[in-house]
């Protein structure tokens, strides 16, 4: 009887471990095309055009990424310079067949790539007008800030359907250890590393907590978010301080269905929460208010003037 049941029991652990084994077989081939925890990237927000919102988002990623690690499969390490060939003129200029050649065996060795190791591949969330582009680079706050700073700077909108592009250092499934754990992993080595480069040290960091639930099911709440923030940042020296309006890092929490988007973002606000056409349209109204203020300028100027040589006149 003894046997039997010894027996028995070794049936149903193998069943376990079999179980366990096409469970994560099932999870890994799912991270390829669904959104899942423990990866990171960035969220899309789009109005209805999702595939033209997608292709312009692959476009200014994979402008940033080439402009700071080199075109992928040829990356280089953080710090290193990426080498510019020059362009050439006359009889230096490349050969274009060459040139296309070489153009084709980039993409092909990209795209014989697994999935998950693209630098690059969309993965579905699930929501409407939401989608998910993971990465395999370690810092994706960092390239989305070099994009939106990079709009604003040149005054050029590069998307139409694309509206915001905001970075995930984190993925987790939707409860509040789960994404406690996440943010004690996360938000110490962003607050850390943002506190270092600042130049006004001697004052405290500020943050605030963003909170947004789509088809969550009414399971984490944003109080139960606010809570596991909390509780990472009580651990650092010294505690950041609590401001609503303008803080210097902006703890963002995405819930979408099951599962939990986490980033700490320097300077949410002042990018203007990554939206990638109003942080073109408002650089270009700074710039038309500013031109308008100094013709009104010149104008009273000139004004003056007049008004000084008629009196010089009437005085003769």
């Amino acid at each position: 009887m003894l046997f039997v049941s010894v027996a028995m029991s070794d049936r149903k652990r193998k069943g376990r471990d079999k179980r366990f084994y096409v469970q994560q077989a099932k999870m890994a081939k799912m991270g390829r095309t669904k959104l899942v925890p423990g990866i990171r990237g960035f969220l899309l927000f789009c109005n209805h055009r999702e595939r033209d919102a997608l292709r312009e988002a692959y476009g200014v990623l994979n402008e940033a990424a080439e402009e700071r690690f080199g075109k992928e499969g040829m990356e280089v390490k953080e710090g290193e310079e990426v080498e510019v060939k020059e362009e050439m003129s006359g009889e230096e200029d490349e050969d274009i067949e060459a040139a296309v050649a070489r153009e084709k065996a980039d993409l092909d060795r990209v795209r014989s790539r697994p999935a998950e190791e693209r630098r690059f591949q969309a993965v579905d969330t699930g929501v409407q007008n939401l989608q998910f582009v993971r990465t395999t680079l370690s810092d994706p706050v960092a390239l989305a800030t070099d994009i939106m700073e990079g709009l604003r700077e040149s005054g050029q909108q590069k998307t139409r359907n694309l509206m915001r592009l905001v970075p995930v250092q984190a993925t987790c499934k939707a409860t509040t250890e789960k994404l406690s754990a996440a943010a004690a992993e996360v938000l110490p080595k962003t607050f850390k590393d943002y506190s270092e480069k600042r130049s006004s040290s001697s004052t405290p960091l500020t943050f605030c907590v963003y909170f947004k639930a789509r088809l969550s099911g009414g399971g984490i709440t944003k109080e139960d978010a606010v809570e596991a923030v909390a509780g990472a940042i009580k651990t650092l020296d010294p505690v950041p301080q609590v401001k609503y309006k303008d803080p210097d890092v902006t703890v963002v929490v995405e819930v979408m269905k099951s599962n939990a988007c986490l980033a700490a973002i320097p300077r949410y606000t002042e990018l203007k929460k990554f939206n990638t056409i109003e942080i073109v349209q408002h650089e270009k109204e700074e710039d038309s208010a500013g031109k308008a203020v100094k013709v009104g300028k010149i104008s009273e100027e000139n004004t003056g003037n007049d008004n000084n040589e008629g009196k010089q006149e009437l005085a003769t």
